[in-house]
């Protein structure tokens, strides 16, 4: 249905992202792991065109946090990461995308330079409370 829709309008952004959601599905209860690969590297393409086909500053949120999802699932960490801060930078209340974010910081250990930003941040500003300081 998604792909009829898409191939009569090539240029309309929620043909993509729908067709993206149903490859992502497929990939996810597919039994064979090249299927999956491939499956879910479809939905990423289709989710990178959702995001060119549309000036919204949500739909192309919604893109880039789709498109994150899809590396995700292929374990794509890095990229994964790029994507949901892509997301981030034009809708910053996402909260689904702020918290698959921080799920891939954490498996990335980046979680140490999220800390020693944090840390580096209030007392440069003098802000830390003193409870703090061990």
């Amino acid at each position: 249905l998604y792909q009829k829709s898409k191939e009569k309008d090539n240029l309309y952004y929620k043909a993509h992202i729908n067709a993206g959601h149903a490859k992502l599905n497929q990939a996810r209860e597919s039994n064979s792991a090249e299927k999956k690969d491939s499956l879910a590297n479809l939905a990423e393409n289709l989710y990178q065109e959702s995001a060119m086909l549309t000036e919204n500053k949500t739909e192309k949120s919604e893109s880039y946090y789709n498109e994150g999802n899809a590396q995700l699932f292929s374990n794509k960490l890095e990229e994964a990461i790029e994507s949901y801060k892509r997301s981030l930078r034009l809708e910053p209340t996402n909260n689904s995308a702020k918290y698959n974010f921080f799920c891939c910081i954490v498996d990335f250990d980046l979680i140490v330079k999220l800390f020693i930003y944090y840390f580096h941040y209030f007392f440069c500003f003098n802000i830390i409370p003193t409870s703090y300081i061990i």
